[in-house]
């Protein structure tokens, strides 16, 4: 989000890529957390996968399952991402600004949205593998 709401304006360039900028500021920025959220433990906790027909654990992702989870985080937000755009229409026209309605909404989409999205990836296994959560011995 923080690269949509920064880079969308920054590379403006007048001409038709900048409806598509959004989106793919934004499928980068997915790209980015899915790479960080197995690349180091946190605190108290940390995320390992299973292999789905062997049981094995490890932490890292391949390149697949990186996209597999891109994906799924994608059509996930499909229609938060919608209820949000519907919302800040609304409180920009009950005489709130454009951007402060905007920041408004994603600041909850990220603190409501977030974890549920963070638990739906951790409870529904994919194909190849499930993610889980460790936690830290006390």
């Amino acid at each position: 989000m923080i690269l949509v709401l920064i880079g969308a304006p920054l590379l403006r360039s007048g001409t038709a890529i900048d409806t598509y900028m959004p989106s793919l500021l934004w499928t980068a920025g997915l790209v980015l957390f899915v790479s960080r959220i197995t690349g180091r433990p946190y605190r108290g906790f940390w995320f390992v996968l299973r292999e789905i027909p062997g049981g094995q654990t490890r932490e890292r992702m391949t390149m697949s399952e990186r996209w597999a989870v891109v994906g799924f985080l994608w059509w996930k937000l499909l229609i938060p991402l919608g209820v949000a755009s519907v919302l800040v229409t609304m409180l920009g026209g009950a005489g709130l600004g454009r951007l402060a309605a905007g920041l408004i909404v994603l600041v909850s989409l990220v603190l409501v949205i977030g974890p549920i999205l963070l638990k739906s990836m951790v409870i529904d296994p994919f194909e190849n593998f499930q993610i889980l959560v460790r936690r830290r011995e006390l």
